[in-house]
């Protein structure tokens, strides 16, 4: 039974571990792709109605005295899906992101 316990305890531990990995793996890849710096970062794994593994992210942007493009919602997703599936992780992401609140935003050209 103990032993049955322990390896509960490292499955879940390994997957904890892949959860932060994958929220520090974002983080950076905006950091240095987008030069953004990130508040937070938060990955829950769940299951689709087909009980498919998605990884549901929420990412929040600290607020930047620079006005940030207009297209940036779309190059936080993409520089986010980029980071996943270049960590090697097979699950869907479906990623939200977040400005700080009075976060002016260029006009479109």
């Amino acid at each position: 039974m103990l032993s049955c316990l322990s390896k509960r305890k490292k499955k879940h531990g390994k997957k904890m571990d892949d959860i932060k990995e994958l929220r520090e793996v974002v983080r950076y890849a905006i950091n240095h792709n987008l030069e953004l710096k990130v508040k937070s970062v938060n990955v829950i794994p769940l299951q689709d109605e087909d009980g498919n593994g998605i990884l549901h992210v929420e990412i929040t942007i600290a607020l930047t005295e620079k006005k940030l493009p207009s297209d940036i919602m779309y190059e936080l997703v993409k520089s986010a899906t980029n980071a996943i599936r270049g960590a090697g992780e097979s699950r869907f992401p479906v990623i939200l992101p977040h400005l700080a609140d009075k976060q002016l935003l260029a006009a479109r050209s």
